[in-house]
């Protein structure tokens, strides 16, 4: 995100700085004159979401910074009255997606992903399906610490989105697939999935959505995001044969309303039951999938 921010704002052909003239004070620029870059910015086929996004963060970060209590008094630099980007309107470009992949789609995907990535990218997005459509940044954030083997293999997320510790066993296919990454994980790395510039840092999430796209493009599947695995497992899940109750469905996932109701129904040893019953379902899933 720094990197395409920089883009937008200063390094890039289409750079905002280079519209508005580098010797441009930010308190000089209005409305008309962020319209007027991002016309330009629109003719050159790109959507405005993201580029109008980063200059208006750009603007309140200035202005919160001239507006900072706790600073010395006189320590003000930018002089910004208002935000000349807040009032700048236009379609952003974003579609909601609502992206249910098929059992054929998830199929195909699973087979012949790792023919257009990189082993590690292939084997990240691999477990988001193998450990039942978890969210997209706690595989890739996840440390090897996290996984343990042994008799009762399990991922321990130590916070989540929701700002809870979340423990899960291993799915057969998760096992299979912890194996292929630790195999193809750089062993100075504390990441399962590491960052193929920053060795130090996890895999950024738009590596592996940018990844989905070129697949997507090369193989004419209809588009989708890594965090659509997310819905199409669940669906799969709420779908299967496999006699699940959707608050089962619910606890794995770790949903904060659905499941801080379903803690009050369950004690840990149902609940650790529960989380089994949906670990074999995603392997019944996976069982006519990942072939």
């Amino acid at each position: 995100q720094r990197l395409r921010a920089r883009l937008y704002l200063r390094d890039g052909p289409l750079a905002a700085m280079n519209h508005l003239g580098p010797a441009t004070l930010a308190r000089n620029v209005r409305p008309s004159d962020v319209t007027a870059w991002l016309r330009e910015v629109h003719k050159a086929g790109v959507k405005l979401q993201h580029p109008r996004a980063y200059l208006s963060a750009a603007f309140s970060r200035a202005m919160k910074a001239d507006n900072d209590p706790t600073a010395e008094v006189g320590a003000i630099q930018f002089a910004i009255d208002s935000n000349p980007v807040v009032n700048v309107g236009g379609r952003s470009g974003v579609v909601p997606r609502d992206r249910k992949l098929s059992l054929d789609e998830l199929k195909a995907f699973w087979r012949e992903f790792p023919k257009y990535t990189q082993p590690q990218t292939a084997s990240a997005a691999r477990m988001i399906i193998a450990m039942g459509g978890l969210r997209v940044l706690e595989i890739l954030g996840s440390r090897k610490s996290w996984w343990t083997g042994g008799a009762n293999p399990q991922l321990a997320l130590p916070k989540t989105k929701n700002a809870t510790a979340h423990v899960l066993p291993l799915t057969q296919a998760a096992q299979t697939e912890l194996k292929v990454a630790l195999e193809s994980a750089d062993p100075d790395s504390e990441f399962l999935y590491q960052n193929y510039v920053k060795r130090a840092e996890p895999m950024p999430a738009n590596a592996l959505a940018q990844a989905v796209r070129r697949y997507c493009e090369a193989t004419k599947t209809e588009p989708f995001q890594p965090r659509d695995l997310r819905r199409t497992l669940k669906s799969h899940l709420l779908d299967s044969d496999a006699d699940l109750r959707e608050e089962w469905v619910d606890i794995w996932h770790n949903h904060g309303r659905h499941a801080d109701v379903a803690r009050k129904h369950y004690d840990r040893a149902e609940y650790t039951r529960a989380k089994q019953k949906v670990a074999d379902a995603i392997d019944q899933i996976l069982g006519r999938t990942a072939c």
